[in-house]
Parts: structure tokens; C-alpha cells; sequence
């Protein structure tokens, strides 16, 4: 089953017309007779009709800490993006969890941001607990990570992560700089400006010269 989106009154009908064109099953709160609708009628709908909420409304994020039941919400701070980049975000979002999204959605998916943070990261998931099915592969064992998540955490297939068991908890993190890392490049740099002399000459004191070893 495929991730679905409703898009709420805000948010423009342009979008769900660029999602539809894709293939995307998208709703309308002004389709469904929802216009001017409160919030915890937007989320009982799209919960009834398994939907992701799509919002520009921060007060959806409170729904959310509080604890309301929802089927997910993709969040995106109003004015931050235009009409075609949140469009690409959301094939993105459907592209890379549809396949392993679980049901209930309300497992996998917890809060979407879309907006641009102030680190590195485009989109932020906020995940609930979910179950994940463990796939034999090989003669090991392993488990299929949603490439966002992966965004999310700067982890890629080139670099790999560090692997830890804390607990009762198996941890994987971004793989620390090895020492020196760039060192090479900066010497590089410095000695193709000319930048590379001794700062304290060849000796440290003058007689050290006249020094048998």
C-alpha cells in the first residue's frame, strides 16, 4: 500500500494537482466538504481515510507533542519553500516510504518537517516506535532503513556507520573523521600559496648546528 496525502485548505491546490499528475492519491480539505474545518476534524478525517496531513499550520506540531492520533503530518513552515520544491519533497517522502511503510502509518511516520533547518538536513523525520520485519540476506541478517532517515542522519552506503549495541538498544551513528582527515589537502594548499616556510627556521638555536648526534 502506498503512502496518501491531504493536503489542508492552505495549501496550494497547485500541489495536489503536481502530486496527481505523478500518480499520487491526494485529497483536499476543500474537496472533502472541510474547508474552515478545525484542526482535530482535518486529523480524524485523514486518520479515517489512512492519509498523511499536509500542513503549513504549526499548531499541528502540538497536536502531535500532545499525543493526538494521526496517520502522519508533513509540516512546512509557511513561505520557506516554494510550490515546486515542497511538491518534490513530498514525491520524495512517498517515493522512499511507500514500499516499507508498515500499517498502521501511524508506526512509521511521526512528524515530516519539510521546512529547511538550521543544520544540514532538507527534512526531519520524527519518528513513533515502529516494527521492522528482519530480512535475511545472505548468511547475515539485516533490517530496510527509509533513505530520508538516512538523509536525516547523514548516513550513506559509501561511507557505512558505527555500529553499537547500548542495552537493549543496537545503535548505528555516522562514522567519526579518522585523525587528520584533510590534512594532505590543506598542506597542499598552504605550499601552493607559498605559505609553507619554516616559522622557526632550520634550527632552534644557532649552535645546535655544530650538534654531533
Amino acid at each position: 500500500m502506498f503512502v496518501r496525502f491531504h493536503l489542508v485548505e492552505h495549501i496550494s491546490g497547485s500541489i495536489a494537482v503536481g502530486l496527481r499528475r505523478r500518480g499520487i492519491d491526494v485529497t483536499t480539505s476543500t474537496e472533502c466538504g472541510l474547508a474552515g474545518a478545525d484542526d482535530e476534524s482535518q486529523l480524524t478525517f485523514a486518520a479515517s481515510t489512512e492519509r498523511v496531513i499536509v500542513t503549513q499550520d504549526a499548531d499541528f506540531l502540538r497536536h502531535h507533542a500532545n499525543g493526538m492520533p494521526h496517520q502522519g503530518i508533513a509540516y512546512c513552515r509557511q513561505g520557506s519553500l516554494t510550490v515546486g520544491a515542497m511538491t518534490r519533497r513530498l514525491m520524495l517522502i512517498h517515493g522512499s516510504l511507500s514500499a516499507n511503510v508498515p500499517s498502521p502509518w501511524t508506526l512509521m511516520l511521526g512528524v515530516v518537517a519539510l521546512t529547511q533547518q538550521p543544520s544540514r538536513n532538507n527534512i526531519v523525520i520524527t519518528m513513533k516506535a515502529m516494527h521492522v520485519s528482519i530480512r535475511q540476506i545472505g548468511n547475515s541478517q539485516g533490517v530496510v532503513i527509509p533513505k530520508p532517515i538516512l538523509i536525516q542522519l547523514g548516513l550513506s552506503g559509501e561511507a557505512g556507520a558505527d555500529m553499537t549495541v547500548e542495552g537493549d538498544a543496537l545503535v548505528l551513528r555516522r562514522p567519526a573523521n579518522p585523525e587528520r582527515t584533510g590534512w594532505p589537502e590543506a598542506a597542499k594548499k598552504v605550499a601552493e600559496c607559498g605559505d609553507d616556510e619554516m616559522v622557526m627556521g632550520e634550527f632552534g638555536n644557532a649552535d645546535d648546528k655544530e650538534l654531533i648526534w
